[in-house]
């Protein structure tokens, strides 16, 4: 399950940095991508931080469009199948110029991957916000939110057998908080 579900989540990552477009707010971001970062403090209680870190070479994105920094941070919480849920969060710093298509070109490229995969209302995050639900093959949720605010794309996602889309929006509003 931690694998399919990390399969799935590692998909939407190449999909958003992959579909990385263009103008928002003239606004950019003044503290690094590894301060924006959520912290246990903003999840729900029963969670451990399982994995973060800068992306070590930013150029390795640059074919997809330009990321200036990035940063991933993942937690989760539940030892099995039963009750293991996981939340990752990416945060890529870009050019304010190329910021303003990246949510309608995944959308459209997200609306491409079948059947499994549904559009959820708009979360209302950030300078402009969309959401996805995607069922794995074991019938479990992976709920994504990705939102740009100024200079700022993040991607943030719960999946596993009690993923909560609310519990998610939550979170995302506390990420949201964090750009300055």
């Amino acid at each position: 399950m931690k694998i399919k579900t990390g399969v799935i989540f590692l998909f939407f990552i190449v999909i958003v940095i992959s579909m990385m477009g263009c103008v928002s707010s003239s606004k950019l971001s003044t503290i690094p991508p590894s301060e924006m970062a959520l912290q246990i403090s903003d999840l729900p209680a029963g969670y451990v931080k399982i994995d973060s870190g800068s992306f070590s070479d930013v150029q390795n994105y640059q074919s997809f469009g330009t990321v200036k920094k990035g940063y991933g941070v993942g937690f989760s919480k539940g030892s099995t199948k039963s009750d293991l849920v996981m939340i990752s969060q990416i945060i890529l710093v870009m050019p304010i110029d190329q910021i303003n298509n990246v949510l309608p070109n995944i959308t459209s490229e997200v609306a491409k991957q079948g059947s499994k995969t549904d559009q959820l209302s708009n979360p209302h995050i950030g300078d402009s916000s969309v959401a996805f639900r995607v069922e794995d093959s074991t019938g479990n949720d992976l709920y994504i939110i990705m939102f740009v605010r100024q200079d700022v794309v993040e991607m943030i996602a719960m999946g596993g057998s009690q993923s909560d889309y609310d519990v998610l929006k939550n979170i995302a509003h506390k990420a949201e908080s964090k750009i300055k």
